[in-house]
C-alpha cells in the first residue's frame, strides 16, 4: 500500500480537509488517516454531510479505503452539481445583483424582501425537471425547488443573513425550502411555492416568513425551526421603534399583504383611547405621540414656534416647553433631561408621552400584549 500525500491525524482535521476539498469542487479526495478504523464509515458520512449547502450541491458520493489501524488510505469520489468555475460565476453574479438591489439604508426586512422578489421575478419553476442548481436559476432562469433553495441560501448569506434549509414534503412530493433569520427570529421562506405555475410575473407572499405552525399546514418535515413570534408582530414592533425606517416598513407591510395585521401603539387616557393622525412610535424606549392631541386631551393649550422649533403645552398650573431634537425640557421653568427628544415625522411633531403625563401628576404604565400606554 502506497501512502497518500496528505496525512490527517484526528477527526477535526479530517472534517476540515474534506469540507475544504468539497468547496473546491474536487472530484477525487484522497488522504491518509492516522486515526482508528472504528466507526470510520460514520465519521466519513458525518464529514460529507457537515455543511448543508455542500450536501445539496452534490449529486452523489462514495468512498473506499485500505490499510490498517492508524494508517488508512481513504479515497472519496464526488459527483458535484457544479464545477468550481461555475460556482465562481454564481458568486460573482450574486455580488453584482446584490450591489444593485440592496443599499446601506435598507432595513433587514427590506433586504430580505428584495432578495425574495429578485429570485421570484427572475426564475420560473422547471416543469421538465432538468434544472436543479442555483447556477440554473441564475443563468437559465429555471430551476426546481433545489435550485431555488440553493440560490436563496447563497444570496441571503452573502447579504449577511443567517440562513438554512428545511427538507420535507409538500403536496406529497419531496421538497426543500429555506429558513431565514430576521433580527434574531427564524422564519420559513419557500420561494418555490411563492412562484407558482404558470408563472405570475410578480411575487406572492403566501409562504414568506412563516412560523412552524403556519407552514406545517401543508408542509411536512421533522424538527422545529422557527420563532414563536409571528412575523407581523415583529414588523409591528420594528415599525413603531425605528424612527428612520417607520414609513418604509409601513410600506413593506402593505406590499407583503400584512396591512390588516398592523397594530399601532395606542394611548388610553382615563379609560378612553386617544385618536392620532400619526401613529405613536418608540424611540430609545420612550413612546412619542403627536403633540397637539396629547396636550389637548390632558387639558392643555398648545403653541408652536417655527423659528425656534419650540413646542409648548400650558394651562393654569403647568407650562411645559421642549424643542425638536433637543434633550432638555422645561416644566414651570425647571430643566429636565429627556431620554428621547421630540421628533418630526410625516409633518407631525411627536413628544414623549410619559414625561409629559408624569410632569402633570399622571401615572403611566405599559401593556406589552396590547401595545398600549395607560395614563391615569
Amino acid at each position: 500500500m502506497s501512502e497518500a500525500t496528505t496525512s490527517i491525524n484526528n477527526t477535526q482535521d479530517l472534517e476540515k480537509y474534506i469540507l475544504n476539498e468539497l468547496y473546491n469542487r474536487e472530484e477525487i479526495i484522497e488522504f491518509n488517516y492516522k486515526g482508528s478504523s472504528s466507526g470510520l464509515d460514520k465519521l466519513l458520512n458525518n464529514a460529507l454531510n457537515k455543511e448543508p449547502f455542500i450536501n445539496y450541491s452534490i449529486k452523489s458520493w462514495n468512498w473506499s479505503y485500505e490499510g490498517y489501524e492508524n494508517n488508512i488510505n481513504i479515497t472519496i469520489n464526488v459527483d458535484h452539481l457544479l464545477s468550481k468555475s461555475e460556482e465562481n460565476e454564481v458568486d460573482n453574479k450574486i455580488s453584482d445583483i446584490l450591489s444593485n438591489i440592496i443599499n446601506e439604508d435598507m432595513s433587514t426586512h427590506e433586504k430580505a424582501k428584495v432578495i425574495h422578489d429578485f429570485i421570484i421575478l427572475n426564475t420560473e419553476y422547471d416543469t421538465n425537471y432538468e434544472y436543479y442548481t442555483h447556477y440554473d436559476a441564475l443563468f437559465k432562469n429555471k430551476a426546481v425547488c433545489n435550485g431555488y433553495a440553493l440560490l436563496a441560501y447563497k444570496m441571503y448569506q452573502k447579504a449577511g443573513f443567517t440562513v438554512g434549509f428545511v427538507e420535507g414534503f409538500s403536496a406529497d412530493q419531496h421538497h426543500i425550502w429555506n429558513t431565514v433569520d430576521i433580527n434574531g427570529h427564524t422564519y420559513h421562506i419557500d420561494l418555490t411555492w411563492n412562484d407558482p405555475v404558470p408563472d405570475l410575473n410578480y411575487p406572492i407572499y403566501d409562504y414568506y416568513m412563516l412560523r412552524d405552525d403556519e407552514i406545517s399546514l401543508d408542509h411536512k418535515y421533522e424538527g422545529s425551526f422557527s420563532t414563536d413570534t409571528p412575523y407581523y408582530r415583529l414588523l409591528n414592533i420594528d415599525i413603531s421603534s425605528n424612527f428612520d425606517t417607520h414609513n418604509d416598513l409601513m410600506s413593506l407591510m402593505k406590499k407583503i399583504n400584512l396591512e390588516d395585521k398592523y397594530q399601532p401603539i395606542t394611548i388610553n387616557l382615563n379609560g378612553k383611547y386617544i385618536n392620532f393622525d400619526q401613529s405613536p412610535i418608540i424611540q430609545n424606549g420612550r413612546t412619542l405621540v403627536p403633540v397637539r392631541a396629547i396636550f389637548e386631551n390632558l387639558g392643555m393649550e398648545v403653541s408652536w414656534d417655527s423659528q425656534t422649533s419650540e413646542v409648548k403645552g400650558f394651562n393654569d398650573s403647568f407650562n411645559i416647553k421642549m424643542n425638536i431634537d433637543q434633550d432638555r425640557a422645561y416644566v414651570n421653568g425647571l430643566e429636565y433631561l429627556l431620554d428621547s427628544p421630540p421628533k418630526i415625522l410625516n409633518g407631525r411633531t411627536l413628544v414623549p408621552v410619559r414625561f409629559i403625563s408624569e410632569s402633570i401628576g399622571k401615572v403611566v404604565s405599559w401593556n406589552n400584549e396590547t401595545r398600549t400606554v395607560i395614563i391615569k
